[in-house]
């Protein structure tokens, strides 16, 4: 907090009221030092993605500017649709490149896309930077589409959509939060699932396992996790139905 958010002394505890401004005063100055390292750290981070960009190859910078194009006019199509009150799919919002992290320090590509979306004038910022309003598009999308991330923040656990769970989420999240949080809800569907699969319902409840491997299955099988059964019938249907359309 700011100055006064952790030296809020009663009065009666100061020497005097000299004593009193003169270490607010202080607390004002140490705050603002530190406001001013956050930011110049940033501005040194910027600066190296920065440089990391203009050393790219030519088909680097192609590639990057196709995928941010992409995701861009993914995410001008979303919120069109949400506008018109229509449903949102949310895919695009849900794995849009994020700030923050080693892939996005490394390749800039977040700048790319919130560039693009400021030419499309979807970046109103009222008074924010284009970075934070452009991750307050991506959680209003997520949120519209039930993406399951979306309702973590706010601990809106009874919100979560577990039919569009993905297999990735599932393994890394899926006992450790969700199923911590939310055990009735979370135990309930997968029941549903196994339900469906005895009956051979293909348009049933179901676990997703894209992004998994048979050996993360297998791990999580070992962890005595609730839906390994479930992903490994998903992935070796999933397996037979492929060699069958080939």
């Amino acid at each position: 907090g700011g100055a006064l958010g952790w030296c809020n002394v009663s009065p009666g505890r100061w020497a005097s009221e000299e004593v009193r401004g003169m270490f607010h005063a202080y607390a004002a100055r140490r705050d603002a030092e530190i406001a001013a390292r956050q930011a110049e750290g940033k501005a040194r981070a910027r600066r190296e993605t920065e440089r990391r960009v203009a050393n790219m190859g030519e088909w680097v910078r192609r590639l990057q500017g196709a995928v941010a194009e992409a995701f861009a006019e993914g995410i001008a199509g979303d919120v069109a649709q949400l506008r018109a009150g229509r449903s949102v799919g949310g895919l695009c919002a849900k794995w849009a490149p994020t700030g923050g992290n080693s892939f996005d320090a490394h390749t800039g590509v977040v700048d790319a896309v919130v560039g693009l979306l400021e030419g499309r004038g979807l970046l109103a910022t009222g008074g924010r930077e284009p970075r934070t309003r452009y991750q307050q598009v991506l959680a209003s999308l997520r949120r519209a589409a039930g993406v399951p991330e979306s309702a973590c923040a706010g601990g809106r656990w009874g919100a979560v959509d577990y039919s569009r769970m993905s297999g990735g989420c599932r393994r890394v999240y899926g006992e450790g939060l969700y199923r911590r949080h939310d055990r009735e809800r979370y135990d309930e569907y997968l029941a549903a699932c196994r339900e469906a699969a005895a009956r051979g319902d293909r348009g049933g409840p179901k676990v997703h396992t894209g992004g998994v491997l048979p050996h993360d299955i297998t791990a999580a099988a070992e962890r005595g996790e609730a839906a390994a059964d479930l992903q490994w019938h998903a992935l070796v249907r999933g397996v037979a139905e492929a060699r069958g359309a080939g």
